[in-house]
């Protein structure tokens, strides 16, 4: 079921608003939200990128929303800079309470339900065009790659081979990581740390 909203603004008018508006969530100094109404909401920062708003989409669209409920994805845009760009990604809003402020004690069913809703968001279809990353093919992001990300979409015919063999798989990852410097190496190398693997494989 879709939300039904007043027109949004613009995206210049959103970025105004992002500047004056006090966020309700996040960190000063990282992603913050925003409300623009009581149910649409803005998610902006250097952390906030397309393949989040892809990723919400796609498992918004698969989802079992009895079991988890995705908020619907209104638009996404990105503003650059000299230095950095910051993305923002309007969403809907749900109303309710965060996790760390529930009593487990009270509430033994949220580790339940939590568990239910990982092995269902498990259990939808991966996109059939592409390998594994966010599932609008863009390149992936995240602690395995760089802080600019692997720097190449995974080409599919690639992983498909490659599923049997986890260790290959990410031998295959490796490949976009971009080498330490030597003064990085050493440091890795003293906390018995492999600063690069090399592999025979290759991305074609």
């Amino acid at each position: 079921m879709s939300t039904r909203i007043q027109p949004l603004p613009s995206d210049h008018e959103i970025v105004q608003i992002c500047a004056e508006i006090p966020p309700f969530a996040g960190t000063p100094h990282g992603n913050r939200l925003i409300k623009l109404s009581e149910s649409v909401v803005v998610k902006f920062g250097v952390g906030v990128r397309k393949q989040e708003a892809e990723n919400q989409a796609y498992a918004r669209r698969y989802v079992d929303s009895a079991i988890l409920y995705v908020p619907q994805v209104f638009r996404f845009f990105e503003v650059s800079y000299p230095n950095f760009t910051i993305g923002y990604l309007l969403m809907e809003f749900i109303d309710g309470t965060c996790l760390q402020d529930l009593n487990v004690l009270c509430r033994p069913d949220v580790i339940k339900k939590t568990i239910e809703a990982t092995r269902h968001l498990r259990s939808i279809p991966v996109p059939h065009a592409h390998g594994p990353g966010p599932a609008g093919g863009s390149p992936a992001q995240g602690y395995l790659w760089s802080d600019n990300g692997a720097g190449s979409i995974f080409e599919v015919h690639v992983f498909r081979e490659l599923r049997a063999d986890d260790e290959l798989w990410f031998d295959q990852l490796l490949i976009h990581l971009p080498r330490p410097s030597e003064a990085d190496e050493q440091v890795l190398n003293q906390l018995g740390i492999p600063a690069f693997v090399e592999t025979k494989y290759a991305m074609n």
